[in-house]
């Protein structure tokens, strides 16, 4: 299976004033609904990220990294305390040539 990352090189996440998003969360779904869709801290599939994602201090995935399935996403980011900070739907990885 062909993964993608997501946010490559290194994922980095921010509040609403700019400032990185520690301590936050990234929900990650299948695309319009609110099932949980896996998410990978690998580039080859075998290890799962924790539902949701993490970030540390820096705003950056506790895991390392986040990996997509070739499938469509809905994401939601919150902040340290659970607020919204955005939500992206029908997100596609882009393609491989």
């Amino acid at each position: 299976m062909s993964l993608f990352m997501l946010g490559g090189p290194k994922l980095q996440l921010f509040n609403n004033e700019g400032h990185p998003l520690a301590g936050g969360t990234l929900e990650c779904y299948a695309a319009g609904t609110s099932t949980p869709l896996d998410t990978y801290s690998d580039s080859e599939g075998v290890t799962e990220n924790e539902q949701p994602v993490e970030m540390d201090a820096a705003g950056r995935p506790d895991s390392g990294a986040v990996y997509l399935s070739p499938v469509a996403y809905k994401f939601v980011c919150k902040d340290a305390d659970g607020v919204l900070i955005w939500t992206q739907d029908h997100y596609r990885p882009p393609t491989m040539p």
